[in-house]
């Protein structure tokens, strides 16, 4: 049962950091964004694509470990 509680806390730490990046992404492409001047273009447009990648990263992450969670809770 440790390995599913230790499943379980990687899947919870995955999920955290995917609200954090979904945080970012909402800051950057909402109204509450910093300046848009054309300098800032296209260094926001790539924080963007570094978060949506890592949204990507980190979903797979918290579903692997969440399939390893119910393999082990539901085999027992």
């Amino acid at each position: 049962m440790t390995d599913a509680v230790k499943h379980a806390k990687a899947a919870a730490k995955a999920e955290a950091h995917l609200y954090v990046w979904e945080t970012v992404v909402a800051i950057l492409e909402g109204s509450a964004s910093p300046d848009r001047d054309r300098a800032a273009i296209a260094p926001i447009n790539r924080v963007i694509a570094i978060a949506k990648k890592e949204q990507q990263r980190l979903l797979a992450k918290y579903d692997s470990e969440l399939a390893k969670v119910d393999s082990q809770v539901g085999g027992k």
